[in-house]
């Protein structure tokens, strides 16, 4: 059947147009789940920073929960590397853009309050399982993300003591994937 008289688009009595009052009607968000995959290569190991440049603008239009699905890791240290065994056991992941609430805790009797290390404050755990390549496949919670356009990412990577765990290494790679799932 044509809808269509006279250059006017006539709705047909089937079709179903009921919006929210608070919407308007010509825009339509994509609520699909987005995917994000973050390639780390440390060229220079002195500087556990980077600054990736996306291809394509990443477009944030709601609020979006973050999961870390994938983590791999090349050439980053081992577990029994020299007496920072205990340093290297996992490794933080900060990135500027995504609101990370990670809090930690520590023994008292270790550490009086004014001198509790607060390096897993605000970053990304990633457990180092040994060995020159490291794959862990997680989906836990990671943060939030706001209305956005991003077409950089940046941030670091440390070890547990807060130092860098990737200075004696050459050639050190991350990658990360993460799945960025809107909120209702």
């Amino acid at each position: 059947m044509n809808y269509e008289k006279y250059g006017e688009v006539i709705i047909p009595p089937e079709a179903d147009l009921k919006l929210p009052t608070n919407n308007n009607s010509r825009y339509f968000y994509n609520n699909k789940i987005k995917q994000l995959v973050l390639d780390i290569e440390f060229a220079n190991a002195e500087e556990p920073e980077f600054k990736l440049q996306l291809a394509d603008p990443l477009i944030i239009d709601v609020e979006h929960d973050i999961f870390l699905d994938v983590a791999i890791t090349n050439n980053f240290p081992d577990i029994g590397d020299e007496d920072e065994g205990e340093a290297n056991m996992a490794f933080l992941l900060k990135i500027d853009q995504f609101n990370i609430q990670t809090k930690s805790a520590t023994t008292p009797s270790v550490n009086t309050p004014s001198t509790i290390p607060n390096n897993i404050n605000g970053t990304i755990l990633i457990p180092n399982e040994g060995g020159h390549i490291h794959k862990g496949r997680k989906h836990n919670y990671v943060g939030t993300i706001t209305p956005a356009k991003l077409m950089h990412i940046t941030g670091k990577v440390i070890d547990l003591d807060g130092g860098n765990p990737i200075s004696e290494v050459p050639a050190a790679r991350l990658i990360a994937e993460f799945k960025l799932v809107p909120r209702e």
